[in-house]
């Protein structure tokens, strides 16, 4: 069961850096960005201890975590922008 703190953390974390992790989830990940998002908070709340003091710490985090998850390299992503509209 949530607590207050724990509630208070992730509220914290979105007003803080929602707009940013939203925006680069979608440069990464396209359409997938908004459970992308959603995955990483998740991760951020069931990690809460392991979370860097300091805004642009946590963010680097948070970034770091939205990059890793469900990512696909691409080696040649042209190809696949290419491939989209043949």
């Amino acid at each position: 069961m949530a607590t207050l703190r724990d509630e208070a953390l992730i509220s914290s974390l979105w007003e803080t850096h929602g707009a940013a992790l939203l925006a680069y989830a979608t440069r990464v990940h396209g359409t997938k960005a908004e459970d992308v998002v959603h995955d990483v908070l998740v991760l951020a709340w069931r990690k809460a201890d392991d979370l860097p003091d300091g805004k642009m710490a946590a963010r680097a985090w948070l970034l770091a975590k939205a990059r890793k998850r469900g990512f696909v390299p691409v080696l040649f992503p042209q190809c696949r922008r290419t491939a989209q509209y043949a």
